[in-house]
């Protein structure tokens, strides 16, 4: 289904308040991703990332041909940023990124202040 403003419109007016709260739902939930990849260095959190890319990558091969027919400068943009996503996600396993998650963090990369004398 292509965007149109209508039928956003029209939707958003019979469901504003779940609008708002899958907005919010999805700004946090992205927060949190990232909270445990960059401070809490949670390795698992990676795996998430996967399944996702799946997901969207084999959504948009069996939907291309509609949404190509429909307004093809939009499917050209969205997967122009799923590969953006792809390689954004594969740096995620490289070796620099796995040295990451095995060395804990230090404290200063914690936030915490280091007296001259440590550093």
């Amino acid at each position: 289904m292509a965007a149109n403003w209508e039928t956003i419109a029209h939707f958003f007016a019979l469901y504003s308040g779940g609008y708002f709260l899958v907005i919010v739902a999805s700004f946090a939930i992205q927060i949190f991703w990232i909270w445990m990849i960059a401070r809490k260095r949670q390795s698992w959190a990676r795996w998430p990332s996967v399944v996702v890319i799946a997901i969207v990558v084999l959504m948009t091969i069996f939907n291309a041909k509609t949404m190509f027919q429909t307004n093809p400068v939009a499917e050209i943009i969205k997967i122009a940023i799923y590969l953006l996503w792809i390689i954004e996600f594969s740096l995620l396993f490289t070796k620099e990124a796995k040295a990451w998650f095995v060395f804990p963090p230090s404290p200063a990369s914690e936030g915490e202040a280091v007296s001259p004398t440590e550093a």
